[in-house]
C-alpha cells in the first residue's frame, strides 16, 4: 500500500479512536445525588434568592454532566466555575424540582468513572408580608409624660420567610402642627432586600431621607432617617425637634411644631405608616411631646 494512502487512513481513523466514550451507569447501590436549597433541604419561599446545590455523597470530585431546575427562574451567577450550583428566584408558590446527572468515581483506587442520576423536589411557599412595628421613645415619667428622647421608629422585621421584593420609604414633613397635605414635598427611597436587585438610585439606599434647617445645631423641623440595625431589621426613624434658640441673643426658645407622614410600601401596597402632628418641648435633657394627631393606620 502506498505510504501516502497509509497517512490518509491514519488521519481518518485517529479521530474515531480518540472520541470520548460515555461513562457507563454506576452499579446498583451507588448513592444518588443530594440536593440542597440555601444549604438546607426544607421549604423555600417566593421572592427569596435561592442557591441550589448538588453533590455526590462520598465523592468530592464528582461533577454534573447536566444540572437543571424547574419551578423558578434562573438568575445570573458569578460562580462561573462552579457547575454544582444554580441561582434562582421563585415568583409563585408551587414546587421547585432539581435534577442532575453526575459523573462520579465510586472506586477511587481504580480511577474509573460512571454516571448516576437523581432529582429532588422542594415546596415553594408564599412569602409573608414583612411585619412593621412602632417603637416609641422610652418614657421617664407618666405625670408629666416625659420621654428620654423624641425618636419614633418604624421597625421592619426581615426574617427568612418574608417577601424580599424591594421596599420604598416615602416621607413628607412640614413645620406646622397638621398632617402634610398632597402639596407637601415628598421624598422617597428604594431599599433593595436582594443582592440581585438593581435599584436605580444615585444615592445610598440608607441614610437621611428628610433633613431640617438648623439654628446653630438645633433643628427647626422633623428629620427622617433610614438604616439597618441588624441584617434582619430595617428602621425608619422620625426625630422631632424640641424648639430652637431665638431672639437677639438666642435666649428664648421658639416653638417647633411639625406634621409628618411616613409610609413604607412593598409592591405598591403600604405595610407600615406613621402620621403625627404636634410638637415637643425640651425639659432639661428630656422631652415633653403633645400631639393633635398620632396614628399608625395604613389609610
Amino acid at each position: 500500500m502506498p505510504a501516502a494512502l497509509l497517512v490518509v487512513l491514519a488521519l481518518a481513523v485517529a479521530p474515531g479512536a480518540a472520541a470520548q466514550i460515555p461513562d457507563p451507569p454506576c452499579p446498583a447501590g451507588t448513592p444518588s445525588p443530594v440536593f440542597t436549597v440555601n444549604g438546607k433541604a426544607v421549604p423555600v419561599y417566593t421572592t427569596n434568592e435561592l442557591t441550589v446545590r448538588v453533590r455526590q455523597p462520598g465523592d468530592s470530585s464528582a461533577y454534573p454532566l447536566s444540572f437543571e431546575i424547574s419551578g423558578a427562574r434562573l438568575m445570573p451567577s458569578d460562580d462561573e466555575g462552579d457547575s454544582n450550583t444554580l441561582h434562582a428566584i421563585a415568583d409563585v408558590p408551587g414546587t421547585l424540582t432539581a435534577s442532575a446527572v453526575m459523573t462520579t468515581y465510586p472506586d477511587q483506587g481504580s480511577g474509573e468513572s460512571c454516571t448516576v442520576s437523581g432529582s429532588a423536589t422542594f415546596e415553594i411557599k408564599q412569602a409573608t408580608v414583612p411585619v412593621v412595628t412602632l417603637r416609641r421613645p422610652r418614657p421617664l415619667l407618666s405625670d408629666p409624660p416625659l420621654l428620654w428622647d423624641s425618636e419614633w421608629r418604624l421597625v421592619v422585621a426581615l426574617g427568612p420567610t418574608v417577601d424580599r421584593s424591594p421596599l420604598t420609604v416615602e416621607a413628607r414633613a412640614i413645620r406646622r402642627a397638621k398632617l402634610p397635605g398632597k402639596g407637601a414635598k415628598r421624598k422617597t427611597r428604594t431599599i433593595a432586600l436582594r443582592a440581585s436587585d438593581q435599584v436605580e438610585d444615585d444615592e445610598s439606599d440608607q441614610g437621611q431621607l428628610i433633613s431640617s434647617p438648623r439654628v446653630n445645631t438645633w433643628p427647626k423641623g422633623a428629620q427622617v432617617d433610614v438604616f439597618s440595625k441588624t441584617a434582619r431589621t430595617l428602621i425608619v426613624q422620625t426625630t422631632l425637634p424640641s424648639g430652637y434658640p431665638s431672639g437677639p441673643r438666642g435666649l428664648t426658645r421658639a416653638k417647633s411644631p411639625v406634621g409628618v407622614d411616613v409610609r413604607i410600601l412593598q409592591s405598591g401596597r403600604a405595610i407600615g405608616r406613621l402620621r403625627l402632628a404636634g410638637r415637643c418641648e425640651g425639659r432639661g435633657q428630656f422631652y415633653l411631646c403633645r400631639f393633635k394627631t398620632f396614628t399608625t393606620k395604613l389609610k
